[in-house]
C-alpha cells in the first residue's frame, strides 16, 4: 500500500476519541436503539398518569380527565380498565381511589414522587404535540437522554472515547438492557448515581450531588450517596491515579448536602399534603422484614438476586484489583460494601417483595452501580485494559442477561428450577417469592394456603404455614397430620419448607 494511503486519517466526527465525536456517536447509537417499544412495567400506572398530569396543566396532581387520557393512550385491557377505574374513582371523590393513588390537601397525588415524571413530561408534551401514535415513548427519551450523559460522564471520566463506549456497554450488560424502556425510573437511577460518583471523584460535587439528588428523590435509600460520595473523592484524591485538582472539603460537602436535601423534598412533600412523610413506608413496608433471610435474598436469590445480574463484575473486580495499592484498594471495596449495604436496607422492609421486575430485581439493579463504580475506577488506573479478562466478563454477562429474559416474576427463573430439580435443600427462597411463582400469580400469597414445585408430578418442594392449624388439613388426608420427624426448615411467619413429599400419620 502507497505511503500516502496509509497516512490518510479519518475525520474527527468519525472518530470517537474527540469529545463531540463520541457524544454524536453515541447519540446516533441510542437513536437506533429506540426503535424498541416502551415497556410499562413497574409502577407506570403511576408515572404514566402523572406525567400526564404536569404535561397538561403543570401540576402532578391526577384530575379525572387526566386518567382518561391515560385510558386512552392505552389499549391494552389491563391498564386501559386500571385507569378507567381510576377517572371514576376520582370523579366520585374517594380518598383512596386504588392503591397507589391518595387525595392529599390540594388534590389527588401518586405515592410515588413526581421528580422522573416531571422530567417525562415535556418530551411527551412534545409527542402529543406533533400526533406521535404512542407519546409514551417520551420515557424511553428520558431514559436513553440519563444513559447519554452517563456516557458524556464516562468520556471524562476514562478521557477515552473507546473505554467510554466499553464501560457503559458493562453497565448494560449488568441489567441496563433489561430496564432501558422501562416506564419506570429504574434505568434513570442506576445512570444518575453512576454519574454522581464519577462527578465527585472527578472534582465536579455540585453537578454530582445534583443528578444523585434527582435519582434519590425517586429512590429515597439513595439518600446515603451524601454520606458515601464525599469518602470515594478522598480515597480517590489519595491514589496515584489522580491527576485533577482536589476540589476541597468546601464543595464537596456542598454537593453532599445538595443531594441529601433533595432525597428530603418527597418526604417533605408527603408532610405537606398527607401529614405524614410517606404514605409507602405507612402502608407499603414492614420493619419486621428486614433481617438477614431477606438481605440474603436482596443478594444471592435464585430467582431476583443481584448475583444474578453482576457475575462477571465479581470476575472483573478480581482481575483487576490494584496490587500497587493495596491498602486504598481494600478501603475503597470495605466503603462500596458499606455503600451497598446502605442502599439495600431500606429496600428489605417492602411488603411486596417479589415485585414487578426483569431478572434481577428493580432495587438489586441499581443498588449494584457501587460495584461497578469500584470496578470501572480500578480499570481506569490502567494503561491497558485486559482484553482477554474483558472479553469473558462480556460472554459472562451476556449469558446472564439472557437467561434473564427467559423468565417473567412471576415465574421461576431456569437456575431456580434446576436447583428445585435436582438439589431442593439448597435453595430456600423468600416465602412470597416461592408461593407466587409457584402459582404464576402476583399478590398470591396465602397464610393459609400451600404452595408446592413442581406443580404436577412428585413433590420436590413444599411451602406451608403453621398458623391457623392448615397445614395438616391441606397436606394430609382426611383423619392424618403431618409427621413431627419430617426435616423442615424454619422461617419467619410461620412459615415452613418441606423437601420432598409431605409424610402424613395418624394422630
Amino acid at each position: 500500500m502507497p505511503a500516502d494511503v496509509r497516512r490518510v486519517r479519518l475525520p474527527s466526527i468519525l472518530r470517537v476519541q474527540s469529545f463531540p465525536a463520541f457524544a454524536a456517536w453515541l447519540a446516533l447509537v441510542l437513536l437506533v436503539l429506540l426503535v424498541s417499544r416502551p415497556d410499562k412495567s413497574g409502577d407506570f400506572f403511576e408515572y404514566g398518569v402523572t406525567t400526564i398530569a404536569i404535561a397538561r396543566h403543570g401540576t402532578p396532581d391526577v384530575r379525572v380527565d387526566d386518567a382518561a387520557l391515560a385510558a386512552a393512550l392505552s389499549p391494552e385491557t389491563g391498564y386501559r380498565d386500571l385507569f378507567l377505574a381510576m377517572r371514576d374513582g376520582i370523579a366520585r371523590g374517594e380518598q383512596v381511589p386504588m392503591p397507589g393513588l391518595y387525595r392529599g390537601k390540594d388534590g389527588m397525588f401518586t405515592i410515588h414522587f413526581f421528580a422522573y415524571p416531571a422530567l417525562v413530561a415535556l418530551p411527551f408534551r412534545v409527542l402529543m404535540d406533533v400526533g406521535a401514535a404512542n407519546p409514551f415513548k417520551a420515557f424511553q427519551l428520558v431514559n436513553f437522554a440519563a444513559l447519554w450523559l452517563l456516557g458524556l460522564v464516562m468520556f471524562r471520566f476514562f478521557g477515552s472515547g473507546r473505554r467510554a463506549f466499553a464501560a457503559l456497554a458493562l453497565v448494560l450488560a449488568s441489567g441496563g438492557i433489561l430496564y432501558r424502556n422501562w416506564c419506570s425510573p429504574e434505568m434513570v437511577t442506576a445512570a444518575a448515581l453512576l454519574a454522581g460518583m464519577m462527578l465527585f471523584v472527578l472534582g465536579r460535587p455540585l453537578v454530582g450531588g445534583l443528578l444523585a439528588g434527582v435519582a434519590a428523590m425517586q429512590n429515597p435509600s439513595l439518600a446515603f450517596f451524601s454520606v458515601f460520595a464525599p469518602l470515594f473523592a478522598v480515597l480517590y484524591a489519595r491514589s496515584e491515579q489522580h491527576s485533577g485538582r482536589w476540589p476541597g472539603w468546601g464543595p464537596l460537602l456542598a454537593g453532599a448536602a445538595l443531594q441529601g436535601t433533595l432525597a428530603l423534598l418527597p418526604f417533605a412533600f408527603g408532610q405537606w399534603q398527607w401529614g405524614t412523610p410517606s404514605i409507602i413506608a405507612q402502608y407499603s413496608t414492614d420493619r419486621q422484614f428486614v433481617g438477614l433471610e431477606r438481605l440474603h435474598s436482596y443478594y444471592f436469590d435464585l430467582n431476583q438476586g443481584m448475583i444474578l445480574a453482576v457475575p462477571g463484575i465479581l470476575v472483573l473486580l478480581a482481575g483487576v484489583f490494584p496490587q500497587r495499592q493495596r491498602r486504598l484498594a481494600l478501603a475503597a471495596a470495605l466503603l462500596t460494601v458499606l455503600f451497598m449495604l446502605g442502599l439495600a436496607l431500606p429496600t428489605l422492609s417492602a411488603v411486596n417483595w417479589n415485585a414487578g421486575g426483569k431478572g434481577v430485581m428493580r432495587y438489586a439493579f441499581w443498588g449494584a452501580v457501587p460495584l461497578l463504580f469500584l470496578a470501572l475506577s480500578w480499570l481506569r488506573s490502567r494503561a491497558q485494559w485486559p482484553r482477554v479478562l474483558l472479553g469473558m466478563v462480556f460472554v459472562l454477562q451476556a449469558g446472564a442477561m439472557a437467561h434473564a429474559r427467559q423468565y417473567e416474576y412471576t415465574q421461576f427463573s431456569p437456575l431456580a428450577r434446576y436447583v428445585l430439580d435436582h438439589a431442593p435443600a439448597f435453595y430456600d427462597p423468600d416465602p412470597e417469592i416461592f408461593f407466587e411463582r409457584s402459582r404464576n400469580a402476583d399478590g398470591s400469597m396465602d397464610p393459609s394456603g400451600v404452595a408446592v414445585y413442581p406443580g404436577q408430578g412428585p413433590a420436590r418442594k413444599v411451602l406451608f404455614n403453621t398458623a391457623g392449624g392448615h397445614a395438616d388439613r391441606l397436606l394430609c388426608p382426611a383423619g392424618r397430620r403431618l409427621s413431627a420427624d419430617l426435616p423442615v426448615v424454619e422461617l419467619r411467619g410461620g412459615w415452613r419448607y418441606l423437601n420432598g413429599a409431605p409424610a402424613c400419620v395418624l394422630p
